[in-house]
């Protein structure tokens, strides 16, 4: 009898284990499979056409007939024609990134140190610093095309007294995308700012009183408690940051207008003039998606790698 009723709690407990497995494995499913269809639909599937495209010579009408192989990559690195709009929209886009990472975000948190108490002046000076943020791209671009202008904007007076005549920023080529890094500054640091304050205003204030009871300067106070402790806002930001970088087009389209010059040519304006604008040559557009693809791609892998640290997903695999 014994052994039966033990048989019994055996058989008992192994269903009730299988059915908590069951369980946990269904809820998994749910939630997985559609992330994993949108993800294949909207990601995986534009991507191999965009990389299948990349292969033809395509206007964008009719079937994919005219097959050139690579030669559609080779001759956006090598052939002047393509050359000469990619090389500046590399270098820009490198340009972006680095602005964004090294000029940007300490502005920000710089902003953020100084106004993340609580009071009435700091929420006027915080309202005034995100609005531009608020603002669409175009519209931003539009502002600033005025505020440039060389004859009637708000810095015709200066550029005036200190060239002696009307110059236009905008259409030089020199100085015309510094303009572009002016304006992402402007209009995004401040949705930096408010990432940090967020964090800072989570910091505990007895841990700050402690720290000022030993006799710590506000310097050693920022840089051995408040940045570390909100590391994981710095960590978001620069995601946004990175991500931003990549995608700047319509910023540019608001500055330069449907057909931005060569020297203020990004990664995204690049496919917009080769593929959807006057030219229409889909294939060198596509072969662009899957080089501005594989960026995405190599700095995603980094930023999970030297960002992100100990949770990376990466350095977890590899304590396992």
């Amino acid at each position: 009898m014994a052994t039966v009723s033990s048989n019994r709690n055996n058989e008992t407990t192994v269903r009730r284990f299988g059915s908590e497995r069951f369980g946990r494995y269904s809820s998994l499913l749910i939630v997985l499979v559609p992330a994993v269809v949108v993800f294949t639909v909207f990601v995986i599937l534009p991507v191999v056409g965009a990389g299948y495209m990349g292969f033809f010579k395509y206007k964008g009408y009719g079937p994919l007939v005219d097959f050139v192989g690579v030669s559609n990559y080779i001759n956006i690195v090598t052939k002047r024609t393509f050359n000469a709009f990619f090389e500046p929209a590399l270098r820009n886009t490198a340009l972006l990134l680095a602005t964004s990472l090294f000029l940007q975000l300490p502005l920000a948190l710089l902003c953020a140190l100084m106004l993340y108490k609580e009071s009435f002046v700091n929420s006027v000076f915080r309202l005034i610093l995100f609005l531009p943020f608020i603002l669409s791209e175009i519209a931003s671009g539009l502002i600033w095309t005025f505020m440039l202008d060389g004859r009637n904007g708000v810095l015709a007076p200066l550029f005036m007294r200190t060239m002696g005549e009307p110059y236009f920023i905008l259409a030089d080529k020199t100085w015309g995308f510094a303009a572009v890094l002016l304006v992402l500054i402007w209009k995004y640091f401040g949705y930096h700012m408010i990432i940090y304050i967020a964090g800072l205003q989570s910091v505990p204030k007895e841990l700050l009183e402690s720290a000022q009871i030993d006799g710590a300067s506000n310097l050693q106070s920022i840089f051995y408690i408040k940045i570390p402790l909100i590391s994981h806002a710095l960590k978001l930001s620069i995601f946004f940051a990175l991500l931003g970088s990549l995608q700047v087009f319509d910023l540019i389209i608001g500055l330069f207008g449907a057909s931005p010059p060569e020297t203020a040519q990004t990664f995204a304006t690049f496919i917009y003039e080769w593929g959807l604008s006057r030219r229409q040559q889909y294939g060198i557009a596509s072969a662009a998606s899957v080089m501005l693809f594989a960026i995405c791609m190599v700095v995603g892998f980094a930023y999970q790698y030297f960002v992100m640290g100990e949770q990376s997903m990466f350095r977890r695999r590899a304590r396992v």
